[in-house]
């Protein structure tokens, strides 16, 4: 809730975070300080665009300015459901609550020298991460992932034409789905 209710205040919108859980929960019952419509989808979102549904959305946010990132560097709409430790962004790391720079810095430093497997490698590694804050992260951060982005560039031989693809990937089992694909 701190980091969700954190991200909106960043952007300068804080009723937005209300709003946006109304129009993805799955149900009609408005939430405190907010409410439910007829045109909310109630339903996770296929891409973040579809956040300009909501009529008070700035479409700014979905796109980067000078000082200031773009909504995607925050969310992902494939996830196990925390936030993976291993390929978060430090912006992502800032708004958990009880992480400052210096943790985060660390909490990078550190998977850029290995892979980071759990608890015992941040605490065995990072003095600076706060034991104090372990019951407020444990639900929320996670070491792996199933879902992958693969980029490929295909070019027949003797070609100079080339296609390049990206696919997001979930990991099933010994296999894999594929859960979005785009040609660009």
């Amino acid at each position: 809730e701190y980091s969700w209710e954190r991200i909106w205040d960043f952007y300068g919108e804080p009723r937005l975070g209300s709003l946006i859980l109304d129009f993805l929960d799955r149900n009609t019952t408005p939430r405190l300080g907010s409410d439910e419509r007829m045109e909310f989808l109630n339903r996770d979102l296929m891409d973040l665009s579809e956040l300009s549904l909501i009529e008070e959305f700035p479409e700014e946010l979905l796109l980067e300015s000078p000082g200031r990132p773009a909504l995607k560097d925050f969310f992902t709409l494939w996830s196990d459901g925390k936030i993976n430790l291993n390929v978060v962004p430090v912006q992502v790391l800032d708004m958990i609550d009880g992480i400052d720079e210096t943790v985060a810095s660390d909490i990078m430093a550190l998977r850029e020298r290995k892979a980071i497997t759990g608890f015992d490698d941040i605490y065995g590694e990072i003095p600076s991460f706060p034991a104090d804050i372990l019951p407020r992260v444990v639900n929320l951060l996670g070491f792996k992932s199933s879902y992958f982005r693969v980029m490929v560039e295909a070019r027949p031989l003797q070609s100079e034409h080339q296609g390049i693809f990206m696919a997001v990937l979930k990991r099933e089992g010994s296999g894999c789905r594929i859960i979005k694909w785009e040609e660009y």
